[in-house]
């Protein structure tokens, strides 16, 4: 109860909100610390056909950890490979694997009560 900041319902509601924040930063430090080793190498092998570099793993690494993110455009270009397979990749392997990662790191999203 030391904890709470009063016992009107807006402290209670801080104390949850803070709470949801530290969850949400922990998980996201566990995902980040997944992408970088990808211990059972789902993402290092899941890729397009044509570009084995075209990774999930990779893709992470430059459109999720880096700060600012590198647009689809140049790892395309980086990679010599259509902007449209790397599009494609990201939203039909990569974002799905990820948000699957997250939720068995303990990440649910939050409904509204």
């Amino acid at each position: 109860m030391d904890k709470l900041p009063n016992s009107t319902l807006s402290g209670l509601d801080g104390l949850i909100e803070n709470s949801q924040r530290e969850s949400k930063q922990r998980i996201g430090l566990e995902l980040e610390l997944y992408i970088e080793r990808d211990p059972e190498e789902k993402l290092k092998n899941s890729y397009p056909r044509s570009c084995a570099k075209c990774n999930c793993q990779f893709l992470s690494q430059r459109l999720v950890l880096k700060e600012p993110p590198d647009k689809v455009t140049d790892i395309a270009r980086d990679l010599s490979i259509p902007r449209t397979t790397v599009n494609s990749h990201w939203n039909r392997k990569c974002e799905p694997m990820l948000q699957k990662i997250a939720e068995d790191l303990g990440y649910k999203q939050e409904q509204s009560l």
